[in-house]
């Protein structure tokens, strides 16, 4: 048996035909004069066959319709595809007249490609020393590809769930079966609906160019990352197991916030320490340095970021539950402190979330009148300050991320007896009051 090992020069498969009338044979008519072959037939299509797998053995009959005996001296093979085909000899050599005898053509898919092969057909016929038979097949496999391979839900409000359709594609040029969906998520905030009404039970077949949704349900519990992996396995030859991972976050509370955190230690803490920040009338900023969460107030900051989540940490980790926006929000104490010697700092942390299609531009947070002065800060940043006997103020929140959990920290100093208050605190888009 022989394996096509020339290079083929062409793409396009050609059909032949030998010269003879192959309807001749013994007893006919008048045959041709001498040796005469004929071969049946001319071309071999074994249509689509998956890559890696045979598309079976086809015959050809070489005939001698001549009136003497017809030798066969071999078999030529043409392919830029020698491991696609093999080819046995002819059973027979020489024929006599009115004799026939066969070879076999055997394809087996190596390649995602239309793959061709000639067999020429050499003899002692003085008019056609050499009939071509042509042979092809067309190399097809499954191709899969999940999207998206991976999202992001971002941050997903507490109590809320979100949905994802994950699309199982087939890009390949052969039907893909998908055997078996699953999800690995280990928080257990991510459910797998398989769609099951609209795609039927397992397993699916998906043409080529088609493809099939599953959903990926996410309603986080708690405010702590979360991940998972849907898996499908198929028959893609390359990629059995196919993955998508999906990513994100809760709030850890519904709507827009968290409300107000609020902490006030009651504790004076002496603001004469260090010469670099004087303190010399009510609300000056220098006052900040001196709270006591270990971040300075941001004053004087190098790391902001890193700084930020100090206070953050600080105020939730004495502060009691939150108390809910209903309205703007109003702080008021009494306080008998040594005028600028000494100050005391109070605490309001509330954490928002802003959805992603939202834009941040339309948010600020205002604040009535103070005694004796806040600074205001959103993830990291210093908005501003407000003092005594000033009116009250808004700051654009420019700062926040929508798709994301932000949080404002404002600090109320007081460094002088009598009162220390904050009022008129609260959160506005687009002009109207923000209290969910």
């Amino acid at each position: 048996m022989s394996r096509a090992t020339a290079p083929l020069l062409f793409l396009a498969l050609l059909w032949a035909c030998s010269d003879h009338d192959l309807s001749l044979a013994p007893g006919d008519g008048d045959l041709p004069s001498g040796p005469a072959i004929a071969v049946d037939p001319s071309s071999l299509d074994f249509g689509a066959v998956r890559v890696g797998r045979s598309g079976g053995t086809l015959p050809v009959t070489v005939s001698n319709v001549g009136t003497a005996a017809l030798d066969l001296l071999g078999l030529e093979l043409d392919s830029a595809w020698p491991d696609a085909f093999l080819v046995t000899d002819p059973a027979d050599a020489r024929l006599d007249p009115g004799a026939s005898t066969t070879f076999s053509v055997t394809y087996a898919a190596t390649a995602e490609a239309a793959q061709g092969l000639r067999v020429s057909v050499r003899s002692t016929d003085p008019e056609s020393p050499s009939v071509p038979v042509d042979a092809w097949g067309e190399g097809v496999r499954p191709r899969i590809r999940l999207t998206p391979d991976l999202h992001d839900f971002g941050a997903v409000p507490g109590g809320t769930t979100q949905t994802l359709l994950v699309s199982i594609l087939n890009e390949g040029t052969d039907a893909l079966r998908v055997d078996e969906v699953r999800i690995d998520a280990p928080s257990g905030e991510f459910a797998l609906d398989p769609l099951l009404d609209h795609n039927g039970a397992l397993p699916w077949s998906i043409p080529p160019g088609g493809d099939l949704p599953v959903r990926v349900d996410y309603g986080p519990l708690d405010d702590a990352g979360d991940v998972s992996t849907v898996t499908v396995v198929s028959d893609d030859p390359d990629h059995g197991e196919a993955e998508a991972v999906q990513l994100g976050a809760g709030t850890g509370f519904k709507g827009f916030s968290t409300g107000w955190y609020v902490y006030d230690d009651g504790i004076p803490y002496e603001t004469t320490s260090n010469p670099s920040h004087v303190v010399d009338h009510h609300g000056d900023e220098d006052l900040y340095w001196y709270e006591p969460s270990g971040a300075h107030g941001l004053i004087d900051s190098v790391d902001p970021t890193t700084d930020f989540a100090v206070l953050r940490d600080y105020i939730l980790a004495h502060a009691p539950a939150p108390v809910e926006p209903t309205e703007p929000f109003d702080y008021d104490a009494g306080s008998t402190l040594a005028t600028f010697a000494f100050a005391t700092f109070t605490y309001f942390l509330c954490d928002f979330y802003l959805d992603p299609s939202d834009d941040a531009a339309l948010y600020e947070i205002r604040s009535g009148t103070v005694d004796d002065g806040i600074q205001v800060m959103v993830n990291g940043a210093i908005l501003g300050r407000l003092s005594l006997g000033e009116a009250g103020r808004s700051w654009p929140l420019t700062h926040a991320f929508p798709g994301a959990v932000n949080s404002l920290v404002v600090i109320l100093v007081d460094d002088s007896q009598v009162n220390k208050y904050v009022h008129d605190l609260a959160f506005y888009r687009d002009g109207v009051l923000v209290t969910d």
